[in-house]
């Protein structure tokens, strides 16, 4: 049987964070023998801390490897607005911020891998409010990760 729940560890300097990956096909409705979907959770331990790049960078990898050790596999992140989080443009909602964090993490992830890797946004408007998703996956799963797109889509037009 394989494991549907993964946590990670990750220490630098004096921020402390887990990185958890759990199994979402059940909330997505999508055949987990096609293609297991995971929702991507980053919380800070304790208080104080800055998400400086180098840990951004831990976190990248340590994403890579998952996907990597896990074919078939895709990543599903929504950019929560629970925690608040320093930041220098308070024009723009917490999403928002986390969703220009998670793509330029996403940069350097594209540049530690020798296979072709891509980060898709969904951005939606729900009740006046933006909605912002990511999907990471190998390129030779974009047929499957259009096929969740059109899912999400549907289930967040309801």
């Amino acid at each position: 049987m394989e494991q549907n729940n993964f946590i990670f560890n990750v220490s630098l300097e004096d921020t402390n964070l887990i990185l958890q990956l759990s199994l979402l096909n059940d909330t997505i409705e999508y055949p987990v023998d096609k293609c297991r979907i995971f929702d991507v959770v980053l919380a800070r331990v304790g208080h104080g801390g800055t998400k400086t790049f180098q840990c951004l960078s831990s976190i990248a990898l340590r994403l890579i490897e998952f996907l990597e050790s896990n074919p078939n596999s895709l990543l599903y992140f929504y950019c929560d607005d629970r925690n608040e989080v320093d930041r220098r443009n308070h024009d723009i909602s917490m999403q928002e911020y986390r969703h220009q964090l998670f793509s330029k993490m996403f940069v350097f992830l594209k540049r530690k891998v020798s296979k072709g890797i891509t980060d898709e946004p969904i951005i939606r408007e729900i009740d006046g409010k933006k909605i912002f998703i990511h999907l990471i996956y190998f390129d030779d799963m974009k047929s499957v990760a259009d096929e969740i797109k059109n899912i999400i889509v549907e289930q967040t037009s309801k």
